[in-house]
């Protein structure tokens, strides 16, 4: 298994965020696993789910903003969720863009290879 900046929580929960971009996650079929990138929607700009094989690692829902603070045009994180669901090997894109502006590059990408196995 390769380790980055990432780490499991006491709830079991693997915790990763953009110093893990480009690298191998292993998990474990029903292991969790959290995404949290820094980002500020007040410029237009949020972090989407680009691709990833839901078969292998799905998707819990939409990711959840959390403001650093209360000032006006502050920013904050982008906090996405996903479950370990089959044995596989998908990767994980996520892009930080401006939802309407179809057919530009994403200002960031963040990326990473899930290897999936059985419990």
């Amino acid at each position: 298994m390769l380790f980055g900046a990432h780490s499991m929580s006491a709830s079991g929960v693997r915790r990763l965020t953009i110093a893990d971009a480009q690298r191998t996650i292993d998990l474990r079929e029903g292991e969790r696993l959290e995404v949290t990138l820094s980002g500020n929607p007040t410029t237009g700009y949020s972090w989407e789910l680009d691709s990833v094989d839901e078969s292998i690692l799905r998707s819990l829902g939409k990711p959840r903003y959390a403001a650093s603070s209360g000032a006006t045009g502050s920013g904050g994180e982008f906090i996405f969720a996903f479950e370990a669901k089959a044995p596989g090997k998908t990767e994980l894109r996520l892009v930080y863009c401006r939802p309407w502006e179809k057919g530009t590059k994403p200002a960031e990408s963040f990326a990473v290879t899930v290897l999936c196995a059985a419990p």
